[in-house]
C-alpha cells in the first residue's frame, strides 16, 4: 500500500495540541510531533497526552533557533536541554530530530548523531505556517504527495487545524495509509533490501 507520515512542528500548544489529537483519533490517523523543549516545559500535560494516545514524539530543538552555522556548543546545548525535558516528561528516549526551519549543516547532523537522533526533513510543505487558507493548505498537500511522503504541518495554526480533516479525507480517498515517521523509515528500508 501507499504510505505517508503526517508531522507537526513547533508544539506543544496545550489547547491546540489536544484539538489536533481529537481530529487524528477521530480519523484513526497516526502522526509524529516534533516538539520544542521550551514549549514542552510550558505544556507537559499535552506532551503526556500525545504519548498516552500513542503518537510519536520527535525533538525540534529547545528554542527553535537557526542551528546552521552556529558554534557546536550552542547546538549541543539546544539538544541537551530539549532532550532532557522530553525524556523527563515521556519517560522514553526520543530518537528523531527535525532541525528548525529545515536548516542544517554537518555540525547539526553530527550533533544529532552524537545524541543518537536521526535527522528528519520533509518533502511536502504546504506552507501552512504562512497563514494560507484551509483549502489552499489541503490542496497543496494533495497535489504534492506521493508514496513515502513526509508531510510538514505546524501546531498552533487555526487554518492548519481546519485543513486537517480535508487533508486526511483527501489522502484516504487517494488510497494512502498513515504511519509514523519511524514506521515509514522501516518500510522504506525493507523495500530497499
Amino acid at each position: 500500500g501507499k504510505r505517508v507520515a503526517i508531522t507537526f512542528d513547533d508544539g506543544p500548544h496545550g489547547y491546540w495540541t489536544n484539538k489536533y489529537i481529537e481530529i487524528l483519533e477521530m480519523h484513526k490517523v497516526k502522526a509524529t510531533f516534533f516538539l520544542l523543549g521550551s514549549r514542552a516545559e510550558l505544556f507537559p500535560d499535552a506532551v503526556e497526552n500525545l504519548v498516552k494516545k500513542g503518537f510519536e514524539i520527535g525533538n525540534h530543538s529547545y528554542s527553535h533557533i537557526l542551528m546552521k552555522n552556529k558554534k557546536p556548543e550552542i547546538i549541543e546545548s539546544e539538544f541537551k536541554k530539549s532532550l532532557e525535558i522530553l525524556t523527563n516528561i515521556t519517560g522514553e528516549k526520543v530518537k528523531l530530530f527535525r532541525p528548525p526551519y529545515g536548516a542544517y549543516d554537518d555540525k547539526v547532523i553530527h550533533t544529532a548523531a552524537k545524541f543518537e537522533q536521526q535527522t528528519i526533513i520533509w518533502n511536502v510543505d504546504p506552507r501552512d505556517w504562512d497563514g494560507g487558507e484551509p483549502d489552499t493548505i489541503s490542496q497543496k498537500v494533495l497535489e504534492n504527495v506521493s508514496d513515502g511522503s513526509i508531510i510538514l504541518l505546524h501546531e498552533g495554526k487555526k487554518n492548519t487545524f481546519k485543513a486537517l480533516p480535508q487533508i486526511i479525507n483527501g489522502l484516504k480517498a487517494k488510497g494512502y495509509q498513515f504511519v509514523t515517521v519511524s514506521e515509514l523509515l522501516q518500510y522504506s528500508s525493507i523495500s530497499r533490501k
